[in-house]
């Protein structure tokens, strides 16, 4: 129940989410019943999921399986980090690691697992901008959404470099720029997970804010991985027109397929 406490010059306000203290002119404006959620800006909606979150033991589960396969993998992530971070910050590592044999090995499985991991948290901040009518409202469902997504983009990328590969000749090209996009895959996970784990134990709970700042993340690792294919390609010695004609394929129009639909529905 709300309860108006009355002063000489101003009027509180107070709701299940904050206290508001407003002027006596302002209350008369009609502004009384604004209120700001006490819970970081948290809607009842985001609540709610995180509820469902935590109380779900199939995402706990989940969770869990994804932790100790981290573990067991641990020396594996510890052994190709270094190679990972040559590749960000510059192009001819990324041909290192696909000539090496026992690097390019381990950064795929590392890649593999990225997977789930990537689907995990991608379903606990919402970041695939899409709900289906019936589906799509429950942890359960934001996962299993997230991790098709991803392996349906993977397929794709898999499928239209194999058909490069095969008409276009000089296929040492696209096997490094497809290596690169599992690369970077990994790299963008871990700076999702690192910045998730910021928000919790330092910037508050907010998950809209979270997003923000993870897609934000994402969005830069994939600006560096798509000056990195530009690079490899004139590296590579390919033509114009392969270079233009593979980003559209590959990166230009899936962009356009996600992100597009995603800004008309707001």
């Amino acid at each position: 129940m709300e309860d108006n406490v009355f002063h000489s010059d101003t009027l509180e306000y107070r709701a299940d989410s904050a206290t508001v203290c407003r002027s006596i002119e302002e209350a008369w404006g009609g502004r009384l019943c604004e209120s700001v959620p006490a819970d970081g800006g948290r809607t009842d909606e985001e609540k709610f999921f995180t509820a469902e979150w935590r109380d779900s033991a199939w995402i706990q589960g989940t969770i869990a399986a994804t932790l100790l396969i981290l573990l067991i993998s641990l020396r594996k992530i510890v052994a190709i980090t270094p190679s990972l971070l040559g590749a960000f910050v510059r192009v001819k590592e990324n041909f290192n690691i696909e000539d090496s044999l026992h690097i390019r090995t381990t950064r795929n499985r590392v890649a593999l697992i990225s997977v789930l991991s990537m689907a995990i948290i991608g379903a606990r901040y919402r970041l695939i901008p899409y709900a289906f009518p019936g589906i799509g409202q429950s942890p359960e469902a934001m996962l299993a959404i997230t991790a098709s997504f991803i392996i349906i983009l993977w397929t794709y990328r898999a499928a239209a470099t194999a058909v490069f590969i095969r008409t276009a000749g000089k296929e040492r090209t696209y096997k490094v720029a497809r290596g690169t996009s599992y690369t970077y895959f990994t790299i963008a996970t871990a700076i999702a997970y690192i910045i998730a784990a910021c928000f919790y134990v330092f910037g508050g709970k907010d998950p809209e804010m979270a997003r923000k700042a993870i897609l934000a993340g994402i969005a830069l690792v994939y600006l560096i991985f798509f000056i990195r294919e530009i690079q490899i390609f004139i590296q590579t010695s390919r033509s114009a027109y392969s270079t233009f004609l593979y980003l559209c394929t590959l990166e230009i129009i899936p962009a356009a397929i996600v992100i597009l639909p995603a800004l008309l529905l707001k």
